[in-house]
């Protein structure tokens, strides 16, 4: 059984059955031509669902990664704001006695040796 192949208007193919070898090889042609279509069409739609949901880095995993990248981020930023807080009451307590025996008061509960301690607790 053989088919026609006619132009349309929209440049495709209308194929009908006839016996003519030409028509024939113009139905082939197409046939060919939708064969290398779906096999393109199925590649990319493969790759992309390989890329999307299967590779190492596919989109979910990229979006997670971001995400950690921002909480990592502002982590470090804390932890740069303490340490420059550090930093600065390191310096006080190097270059001020007074501020040093605050602290060592506060902090510790040290007293000098003829002072005593009473702690209040509210």
């Amino acid at each position: 059984m053989r088919w026609r192949c006619n132009a349309r208007a929209s440049g495709g193919r209308i194929c009908s059955k006839i016996k003519n070898k030409e028509s024939w090889a113009c139905f082939q042609k197409s046939k060919k031509r939708f064969g290398r279509i779906n096999f393109l069409l199925v590649f990319i739609v493969g790759f992309l669902v390989y890329i999307t949901f299967i590779s190492d880095y596919n989109y979910f995993r990229v979006v997670a990664y971001d995400k950690e990248i921002k909480e990592l981020k502002a982590e470090i930023k804390a932890c740069r704001d303490s340490t420059q807080s550090y930093q600065t009451k390191l310096a006080r307590l190097d270059s001020d006695p007074e501020t040093l025996e605050r602290i060592v008061r506060e902090e510790y509960n040290m007293k000098r040796e003829n002072e005593d301690l009473y702690i209040v607790k509210e």
